[in-house]
């Protein structure tokens, strides 16, 4: 385990995820996705929240509980990472498939592969990132710094992996968000948009550099 220390001393604990996380994790994805997580994971069985737990418990691909770090605040769970190599985006998303089966049925998996045919995996990250999946902070929580401090884990994880990028996507109607990510070097690179049956959902790809930060920092 690892301690991140951020302007409020020692209060923030961040700590790899495990499957007793999973129903933390199902109000967190679903709240880092926003309405986009209907389009993955709205199904009769259960609810959104129910479902990406279950995936998560399950270990499914992309919405495992490897994948994850959670971070406490006073010893509370109430924060969370989802964060790999863009390089392993393609395996990942495969390796959900059939949990996702399990989950939506052939008419739900249908329907979710008509939208990715349209959106494509491939572009929510590009080359050489490490890729920020979901990130979000009970909203009782927000405003301590917690989310600051796992995107600096994440900035961490990066560098340990040897990669001077990492990238997340970002609803452009989030502007707290997304003055967070700029405030943290993150900066637009281009638009995705997921078309579903009620219109299109708009997102924007950010990038931020580690090499830039490196070389920032050098000549303090």
């Amino acid at each position: 385990m690892e301690v991140i220390t951020s302007m409020v001393e020692d209060l923030i604990h961040i700590r790899p995820a495990t499957r007793q996380d999973a129903s933390l994790a199902g109000q967190l994805v679903h709240l880092s996705m926003g309405p986009s997580a209907e389009l993955f994971f709205a199904n009769e069985r259960r609810s959104i929240d129910e479902s990406i737990a279950w995936l998560f418990e399950q270990d499914a691909g992309r919405f495992g509980h490897s994948l994850g770090n959670v971070a406490e605040w006073k010893g509370n769970a109430v924060g969370l990472l989802v964060s790999f190599r863009s390089a392993d985006l393609m395996g990942l998303s495969l390796a959900a498939g059939w949990p996702m089966l399990r989950l939506l049925g052939a008419r739900g998996i249908f329907r979710l592969m008509r939208t990715l045919a349209v959106t494509g995996l491939e572009s929510e990250a590009g080359a050489g990132e490490y890729y920020i999946s979901n990130i979000a902070v009970l909203p009782e929580f927000q405003g301590r710094g917690i989310g600051s401090a796992l995107l600096r884990y994440a900035d961490h994880m990066a560098r340990t992996r040897r990669l001077k990028k990492c990238s997340l996507i970002v609803s452009m109607q989030n502007d707290e968000a997304r003055r967070l990510y700029e405030r943290h070097g993150y900066r637009e690179v281009r638009s995705i948009h997921y078309r579903t049956g009620d219109g299109v959902l708009d997102h924007t790809h950010m990038v931020k550099s580690l090499v830039q930060v490196q070389v920032r920092r050098s000549h303090r």
